[in-house]
């Protein structure tokens, strides 16, 4: 099941990679980044390579164990589990070839971000053993050098990057659906995100969406999204620095 499950979630990137990146050979590859010997694994390079980091039961309750039969003859069923698999992407490349790392890396958040669900509706290869695959959660903790001659008096700088999802689909045949998403990045001495010398800045970004599938080839989305900054970063309508935005979207989605 494990198995199947990443499989099937490298398996659906790598399709949304190929075709928007319009590559004739698979770009991503379940396989560690090295051999048990330590040597860089042959099949890693040059990829988007996804292997497992993590496993745990999801502490969500499930549905309980049931009696199956009749009469003399009943047994109980065991309760489906629930899991919650951490999976590493990295994208493995280096040189001159390193700015196709970056570009896969943000093609991954951008094919996760716009199907966050993997069930068999939007994803026929789904294995009949997995009901759905809900893609969720991350955190970065970073820290690099800098010359600070060029940019301030300190040497290094430390970066935070975090993001949490949770959907919840409701009514007959899961038609509706809410789903929250919270990001948030901080950054201690700016090199990030372009401040001033040893300046800090967080942002911090809330997403609430409404999503309605009124047959099942149509998703309908409605989007309200606020982003905040301990420093003013945003313009008003009138061109006037702010410290927060409001942006509001709409999205009709026609699945083929």
């Amino acid at each position: 099941m494990i198995d199947a499950a990443l499989l099937h979630i490298a398996g659906h990137l790598n399709a949304v990679l190929r075709r928007s990146h319009q590559s004739p050979e698979d770009l991503v590859a379940v396989t560690g980044l090295s051999e048990a010997d330590g040597s860089p694994a042959a099949s890693a390079s040059h990829r988007l390579s996804a292997f497992l980091v993590n496993l745990e039961r999801d502490a969500v309750p499930g549905q309980p164990a049931h009696l199956i039969g009749s009469g003399e003859r009943m047994a109980r069923s065991a309760p489906p589990v629930h899991l919650n698999l951490l999976l590493m992407f990295a994208a493995n490349y280096g040189g001159t070839t390193y700015p196709e790392a970056l570009k896969l890396i943000a093609s991954t958040i951008a094919c996760f971000q716009a199907t966050p669900v993997l069930d068999a509706q939007n994803s026929p290869g789904l294995d009949p053993r997995l009901d759905k695959l809900t893609l969720a959660a991350n955190i970065s903790i970073g820290q690099e050098a800098f010359d600070n001659v060029n940019i301030g008096t300190e040497d290094s700088d430390a970066w935070l990057a975090w993001a949490l999802y949770g959907k919840f689909v409701f009514g007959e045949g899961d038609r509706w659906g809410v789903a929250l998403r919270i990001d948030g990045f901080s950054n201690d001495e700016g090199s990030r995100l372009g401040t001033a010398p040893n300046v800090e800045q967080t942002l911090l970004s809330v997403t609430a969406t409404l999503e309605h599938r009124p047959i099942s080839a149509l998703i309908l989305r409605l989007e309200v999204r606020l982003d905040t900054s301990d420093e003013e970063i945003y313009d008003d309508s009138d061109g006037a620095a702010e410290d927060s935005q409001m942006t509001f979207g709409f999205e009709a989605i026609f699945v083929y």
